[in-house]
């Protein structure tokens, strides 16, 4: 009970479930909004997850960690804003609640007659460590069904497969190596996968879902070391030393070059995106457009190039909001609904469709990548957007989630 004697946790409930009045509804948001509050409404989350499946919600550091997070907002704000906190507010609980585990099942909405779909009731799983390379002869090589070990050995090479995703090129002594230009290998993650690579110079890469990452096979003494990315990924980049000094390491993508001399840095570039984000964890790096001009910038910020810009746009950003999918989280700040299911859809291996007038929502806060999808989606539900999932009747593989606005 509160500082009234009301017990409050029924109305948790009906609203959690959605049974509750538009009265009731605002009741509850005013509760919720009172930071005395706070403490109840942790032992209410702590009752719910009693009432599931214990032992598989929250810990305490986590509940403590997005409770700050709810009730942060903007405390004493009157009048329109106070209508903004009561939005923010819905979505941090949902948020709360999706990493918690909720309770809400998906929203099955009729959806009148589907031609190639059909409902889909079971679980979308998020995406795995899965690969394929491409070598210089074009064979393809599934990484996925490769077991553990070496693979590729020749006069010059050696390539071999590590636990946890990862593929690793040694380089043989140079003295043995031939004066052939080395050969471009292709490694490509699809929808739903995730791997690891360690190149011959040392430098590491990690690629997201949906990415094409193109290298030689050996960097030659002294010489730029060149590489192609389509779609994102995190570099840790060794440092090299040729007899004119330091090498650079350069990132091809659609519209730039990113030259390196050794640092950490994100680089997302999927050719769906109109725009290129390069985030700069530690060292320095320089941009290079298309156009010829050129930017450096530091560790904290990040560079916006555009197919249609004319300058490179640079701006200060909590670099662990891009690095968040290699630390196995997504991460929304204010991000539109669009965003989060274009995020969703790439590691969950799902089309999405919206029919009708989508609403403008923004979305805060942490999910585990680890999490299914049903999990995830969650989220939407609690949003009170309405969706369904379904899949192809002629491919079952295929699947689909339709978001159809808000109830």
């Amino acid at each position: 009970m509160n500082a009234e004697g009301k017990d409050y946790y029924p109305l948790f409930k009906k609203y959690l479930d959605q049974t509750a009045s538009e009265a009731e509804i605002l009741e509850f948001m005013r509760f919720v909004s009172d930071p005395a509050n706070e403490l109840l409404i942790h032992h209410y989350l702590v009752a719910i997850q009693d009432e599931q499946d214990p032992g598989e919600g929250l810990d305490k550091i986590h509940q403590e960690e997005i409770l700050q997070q709810i009730f942060s907002s903007d405390r004493g704000t009157t009048g329109p804003r106070k209508t903004i906190k009561f939005k923010s507010l819905i979505i941090g609980i949902a948020a709360l609640l999706l990493l918690a585990g909720g309770y809400l099942s998906l929203v099955n909405v009729p959806s009148g007659k589907q031609t190639s779909y059909k409902q889909y009731t079971g679980t979308v799983k998020p995406g795995t460590d899965q690969a394929t390379l491409t070598v210089e002869n074009g064979k393809i090589i599934t990484l996925t069904e490769l077991p553990e070990g070496e693979f590729i050995r020749n006069h010059n090479l050696k390539i071999r497969k590590q636990q946890g995703g990862l593929l690793v090129y040694v380089p043989v002594n140079a003295k043995q190596s031939d004066s052939r230009t080395p050969a471009i290998h292709t490694l490509k993650t699809p929808a739903g996968g995730k791997f690891q690579l360690r190149l011959p110079d040392g430098t590491h890469v990690w690629l997201n879902a949906s990415t094409t990452f193109s290298f030689p096979s050996s960097f030659a003494p002294g010489e730029p070391r060149k590489v192609r990315l389509d779609g994102e990924a995190y570099f840790e980049v060794a440092s090299s030393v040729g007899q004119s000094g330091k090498v650079p390491f350069i990132v091809s993508t659609k519209n730039q070059d990113v030259e390196v001399l050794g640092t950490h840095f994100n680089i997302q570039a999927y050719a769906d995106n109109d725009k290129t984000l390069t985030t700069l964890a530690e060292g320095s790096i320089r941009i290079h457009q298309q156009d010829q001009s050129s930017r450096k910038i530091r560790p904290g910020e990040q560079a916006t190039v555009g197919t249609a810009r004319q300058q490179i746009e640079i701006h200060q950003v909590d670099t662990s909001m891009a690095l968040a999918w290699k630390n196995g989280l997504f991460k929304f700040k204010n991000a539109g609904i669009r965003q989060v299911m274009q995020e969703f859809s790439r590691w969950y291996a799902i089309d999405v469709a919206y029919e009708g007038e989508i609403p403008d929502l923004k979305f805060n806060g942490e999910v585990y990548r680890d999490m299914n999808a049903t999990q995830a989606l969650r989220l939407l539900s609690m949003a009170s957007i309405n969706f369904r999932v379904v899949q192809s009747v002629s491919n079952p593989e295929i699947k689909r989630i339709i978001i159809t606005g808000s109830k």
